[in-house]
């Protein structure tokens, strides 16, 4: 059971991660992974963006596999005071520019109003005018409407003036964008302060930055959508890693960078996951090998006390010797008969009894049943049964024609040597070791690295340890 359950979690084991990392996604609510890349309190100029935002670009065209499907640019300004005036009790009122390119344009939002201008209104005895947007809530919470005026003040000391044209709201599907805007744009809203946002278009954001009597700051931020279909459990600690390599490219260029994303939580986590399940496949594995121990002497003492006939069937030829190798077919044997039985369904209800007696059932918590119905199952499945039925139809046959019959098969003057050669039991059992090992991926398969190596060699010497300690 214990070898049956060893093959059948090499097998399932890339099943067993990607359901461990698919649970710790939906946990943290990243049906929509993403990654935000930020460049703060830098000059307002669109010069100075356009090489930003090639230099960005120039990092991301060296994902090759199509990591990031989506894409949403915006720049937000430094936190400005405002000219409303608000009774004592209430927030403190703050404002600050926001834009993305085409944002009036496009889907992302409805206007109620007018579109803001593209171009600077006026320039009256020094102050700037411009025209913006605000939200619905903003407008609602502030008492605002469409014509009212906002001066703000920098935080250099100049002063312009904003014409509310229209109100906006954003649509249910822009998720993204609503993403931006709720964790990245609003940052540092707080009970004391009252921060009314003003979109402009991203034309007048610029042209009010290079006014000479109008100086602030501006961040610009990258959404970016990750394709949940390049998330897997085999790559997932190499793909956070060229996510952070990509932060640290734009911070050797640009001090300010940083970078924000869920999955680095998620990836802790999975990293106690890993070593979850880790203790999972040694505590099989080291059930495997005790008891092929506990078998094997206590079969040998048994046969030993009584001197059975088989006893001496098991001795190695003219050297007096015990043959331990053979008496590990028995078990063997008996293992691919029930694993050809029962088959991946067999496996599913020996992982579940298996994590409930050795307390780690969360491993296997939230597989589908489907994982387990996979070709590799099935493969193994067939091989062991064959494996089992061919050593059965052996060992009757060889019954059948006496004792002095089974003596001579496989000696080196028989005429059958080639094909008792190749039905020897010591040449099925490395067939079907053979076989697993294939259908598990053979070196390409990471339960080789998370068994506690990156060798490959120590893998396989664990998993065959009994055998190679008893030959």
């Amino acid at each position: 059971m214990s070898a049956v359950l060893a093959a059948t979690a090499a097998i399932l084991w890339e099943t067993l991660r990607e359901a461990a990392l698919s649970d710790l996604l939906e946990q943290y609510s990243q049906d929509k992974p993403y990654l935000h890349l930020t460049v703060s309190s830098v000059q307002t100029d669109d010069s100075y963006f356009n090489q930003l935002n090639y230099r960005i670009e120039e990092v991301l065209k060296k994902d090759e596999e199509d990591v990031f499907v989506d894409k949403i640019v915006a720049y937000r300004s430094e936190t400005m005071s405002t000219g409303i005036d608000v009774p004592k009790h209430e927030p403190e009122s703050r404002s600050f520019l926001f834009s993305s390119p085409g944002i009036f344009e496009s889907d992302i939002i409805s206007v109620d109003g007018a579109i803001p201008s593209t171009g600077i209104v006026s320039r009256m005895d020094g102050m700037v005018t411009v025209e913006g947007a605000i939200s619905e809530e903003d407008a609602r919470k502030s008492s605002l409407t469409m014509g009212d005026d906002i001066f703000l003040t920098t935080q250099e000391g100049d002063r312009f003036l904003i014409k509310v044209t229209g109100v906006y709201r954003v649509q249910d599907h822009a998720d993204d964008f609503s993403t931006v805007y709720a964790e990245r744009l609003l940052a540092g809203n707080t009970e004391t302060v009252s921060t009314i946002p003003v979109l402009l278009p991203s034309e007048v954001f610029f042209l009010l930055g290079s006014e000479p009597y109008v100086k602030f700051r501006t961040t610009y931020l990258w959404h970016l959508s990750i394709a949940k279909s390049q998330i897997r459990a085999a790559t997932f600690e190499s793909f956070v890693e060229y996510i952070i390599d990509i932060h640290e490219q734009l911070v050797s260029d640009y001090p300010t960078a940083s970078l924000s994303t869920p999955l680095l939580v998620v990836l802790d986590s999975f990293k106690g996951k890993l070593i979850d399940s880790r203790t999972a496949m040694r505590t099989i594995l080291i059930l495997f090998v005790v008891f092929t121990f506990v078998y094997v002497f206590a079969v040998t003492s048994i046969l030993s006390d009584r001197q059975s006939g088989y006893y001496h069937l098991l001795r190695l030829r003219g050297s007096g010797r015990f043959a331990p190798i053979t008496v590990v077919t028995i078990p063997i044997l008996s293992i691919c008969i029930l694993a050809g039985l029962i088959g991946p369904a067999g496996s599913l209800i020996l992982l579940k009894a298996v994590g409930y007696a050795t307390g780690l059932s969360d491993i296997f918590h939230g597989i589908p049943l489907s994982s387990f119905f996979i070709w590799q199952s099935w493969a193994y499945s067939a091989s062991a049964a064959i494996f089992a039925f061919v050593i059965l139809v052996f060992r009757l046959a060889a019954r059948s024609v006496g004792r002095q019959s089974m003596q001579n098969i496989g000696s080196r003057g028989n005429g059958h040597t080639l094909r008792a050669a190749l039905l020897s039991p010591i040449n099925f059992m490395f067939i079907i070791v053979v076989a697993g090992f294939v259908a598990t991926g053979g070196f390409g398969s990471p339960i080789w690295k998370e068994m506690g190596s990156d060798a490959s060699g120590t893998g396989i010497a664990v998993l065959l340890l009994p055998v190679l300690l008893l030959v």
